[in-house]
């Protein structure tokens, strides 16, 4: 609809337009406190020209609140069924807002009722008036057409005002606890889930579909708790935080959708980098920041890796591979110098800082992201330390992170089936542990799906015959539906460091594929193709282990774990890193391999004891 742009005091006397029915989602999210019992969306209804906030309080109920932006002296007089309004030199007639707002709550109901949802959650509607104040609204003598306990001013919703100061929500709570017409019981968190699932607009991030009940199952479970990470991201306050949880547990999807919340209805969030380490996870990021509806670009959303950054800030090319450790820490060094330089160009801070996969990042690359962000931004660091390879010890506040008392663990892991998530659990050393089914789930969860399989055979030759018949008859009977993914370890691991070995692995895996007929990108070959890889666009790819951290596919070969023998002293450390490459398969891991090595051997122990719990 055409009009102006107004802000929260806006003049225009046309029907709120997008602009009108942001600014006082943002006035809702900024007054409900505490926010962990609050949900706040925008709803376009039926009819998509009159759009709603829906405001979900665990202590309230659902409150539908229409919008309009009309002041004082625009309203020239009022009826129980209209309001006239002057434009310029003619005259407006519209309706009465809480009129039509009467029948949002039924429309709301049968939404929920049509999804399988009927948990008795009050419903109630208002209207705010954000370019009005209270007084002026009673003066006028409007408040006889438009009840006051049913309407939200702009001494309610503007910064400073009597609800603002209220750190505590309560006098926020009272207002809008009164245009509930009795007062009802508390809903519980299973109520809130229901509701939110079936209500929340934002769009679910579908995972790809493939032969069989089982995996199509578990897709659909995986899109469904991809919409549980979306409300967990609007749960989350300002400030500093961290995220932590297991891997496929949904760190990164929270960072996407807070990323995308802040960027459409964050106050003074113009500016927001998004983070990672991993090269080859840069262009899932990026895809996943535009199916939010939102343009990576220099000036909005920057979603970029931890070198490249550098580079930007330095303004010279910094080489993403084939330099030493020495080397990288001097960029490093270099970068925090550069940043902490008031004056340096083109270093422009941030609003807001996101950083995915965090336990990758040493002391000093964590400092140099939290140094990027202004005075009072938003910091989100997202890590799982079971991944962590490097060994990072220092406290947090020591590297700018002052999230103490901040921190929210994902506990459901749900990006793996059960028996890959216990096999990897095992691996590590830690117990298998069976969590409380989320509410927003029909089915039984975690998802089931076919045991790891270790395969034996003569020779290496063998494996890659293998290996690649089994995809090549998968590509047959999918297509494009299903990605499989073949991870090979490229490093040679000395005590306290890995190095890279040839490259003889993946090109004899890559010449094995080719033979067999079977097209395969190869991601890890170098930084050019690792930064232009975007999962989904190719039914098979070939990946190292450290280039698939952050990724995960239906189908995961894991190849060579038998030529990896690790001084004892760094046993540890590439037990983690295999950790990290057993749980990029969301749905099917194979382990092919020659020799029994003691990592080999591990892994067979540790599938025994998952198939014993399995059944």
């Amino acid at each position: 609809m055409a009009g102006s742009n107004p802000s929260i005091h806006g003049e225009s006397v046309q029907e709120p337009d997008q602009a009108t029915i942001r600014e006082v989602r943002r006035a809702l999210i900024r007054l409900a406190r505490p926010r962990a019992e609050h949900a706040c969306w925008i709803d376009p209804g039926k009819d998509a020209s009159e759009p709603a906030v829906l405001l979900l309080g665990r202590r309230t109920g659902l409150l539908v609140v229409l919008a309009r932006a009309w002041t004082s002296t625009e309203l020239i007089s009022a009826t129980p069924g209209a309001f006239l309004l002057s434009k310029g030199e003619g005259r407006l007639k519209r309706p009465n807002p809480d009129r039509a707002g009467r029948r949002r709550p039924a429309e709301v109901r049968e939404a929920l009722k049509e999804a399988g949802v009927d948990p008795g959650v009050p419903v109630a509607h208002a209207t705010a008036f954000p370019g009005m104040t209270r007084a002026r609204f009673v003066e006028r003598g409007f408040h006889w057409f438009v009840p006051g306990e049913r309407v939200l001013f702009r001494d309610d919703l503007a910064p400073g005002g009597d609800l603002d100061r209220d750190a505590t929500g309560a006098g926020f709570r009272r207002q809008v606890s009164m245009a509930f017409p009795r007062r009802s019981a508390a809903i519980g968190a299973r109520d809130m889930d229901r509701v939110l699932l079936a209500l929340h607009p934002e769009a679910l991030i579908r995972g790809s579909e493939g032969e069989g009940a089982g995996r199509v199952r578990f897709q659909e479970g995986v899109a469904a708790l991809d919409e549980a990470q979306a409300r967990a991201a609007l749960r989350l306050s300002s400030g500093h935080q961290v995220i932590t949880g297991p891997p496929g547990s949904g760190k990164t999807q929270v960072l996407v959708h807070r990323c995308a919340f802040l960027s459409r209805y964050g106050s003074g969030f113009r500016r927001i980098l998004l983070v990672c380490y991993n090269i080859a996870l840069v262009g899932y990021l990026e895809s996943l920041v535009r199916e939010r509806g939102l343009a990576p670009s220099d000036d909005g959303v920057l979603v970029t890796h931890f070198y490249e950054l550098c580079g930007r800030i330095l303004g010279d090319t910094v080489p993403f591979e084939n330099r030493d450790h020495a080397f990288y820490r001097d960029v490093t060094l270099r970068t925090l110098e550069r940043v902490r330089e008031e004056t340096s160009p083109g270093v422009d801070r941030f609003d807001a800082v996101l950083v995915d996969e965090a336990q990758d990042f040493s002391d000093d690359m964590l400092r140099v992201v939290t140094e990027m962000l202004r005075p009072g931004g938003d910091l989100v660091v997202a890590l799982d330390a079971s991944q962590d390879l490097y060994g990072r010890r220092s406290a947090w506040e020591s590297l700018g992170v002052r999230a103490r008392g901040r921190t929210r663990r994902l506990e459901h892991v749900y990006r793996n089936t059960a028996e890959i998530f216990e096999f990897g659990r095992r691996f590590l050393g830690r117990q298998a542990v069976r969590r409380r089914q989320p509410a927003v789930l029909p089915e039984p969860w975690p998802f089931q799906g076919p045991l790891p399989q270790l395969r034996r055979f003569e020779s290496m030759d063998a494996v890659l015959s293998f290996v690649a018949g089994e995809i090549r008859a998968r590509v047959e009977t999918e297509g494009r539906s299903g990605e499989t993914a073949v991870i090979y370890d490229d490093k040679i691991y000395g005590r306290d460091r890995f190095s890279y070995d040839n490259r003889a692995m993946p090109m004899r895996i890559l010449g094995a594929l080719e033979q067999a007929g079977v097209g395969a990108r190869w991601v890890s070959r170098d930084a050019r193709p690792k930064r232009a890889f975007e999962p989904g666009r190719e039914p098979v790819v070939l990946i190292s282990i450290h280039s698939a951290k952050g990724l995960d596919f239906d189908r995961v070969y894991l190849v060579g774990v038998d030529r990896i023998v690790p001084p004892e002293a760094a046993t540890k450390k590439v037990q983690a890193t295999l950790y990290v490459a057993l749980t990029r398969a969301r749905y099917a891991l194979v382990v092919p391999y020659v020799e029994e090595t003691p990592f080999i051997h591990r892994m067979r122990v540790v599938l025994q004891a998952t198939r014993k719990g399995a059944s």
